[in-house]
């Protein structure tokens, strides 16, 4: 997943988006750190306001489109190493669980 996101410049990306029928996704951290993983993710609570914003899709090359998305999204989920955390996300990285469930 590490090397797709390198060479494609992925900012998240989605296990089965390469055919593996797991729930993991990796988003791009900032300042290019590695990304990082969450694996099993659950939905906890999603924000009643919602945002437009535009996306693409490695799955779907050369297309974009306007999409909407809750503002904040608090997912549960665990690490690499095991480790079961709880994270409010926002910005791209809030269509990221819904790749995997």
């Amino acid at each position: 997943m590490r090397r797709t996101m390198t060479s494609t410049n992925a900012r998240g990306l989605a296990a089965p988006q390469l055919g593996a029928p797991v729930r993991l996704f990796a988003v791009a951290a900032e300042k290019h750190n590695a990304p990082w993983f969450v694996v099993n993710p659950q939905i906890c609570r999603a924000s009643h306001a919602m945002v437009l914003d535009w996306e693409s899709c490695l799955s779907v090359p050369d297309y974009v489109a306007l999409v909407p998305r809750h503002r904040s999204v608090q997912v549960a989920f665990d690490t690499l190493e095991g480790k079961r955390v709880e994270r409010t996300l926002t910005g791209y990285v809030v269509a990221c669980p819904i790749l995997t469930l």
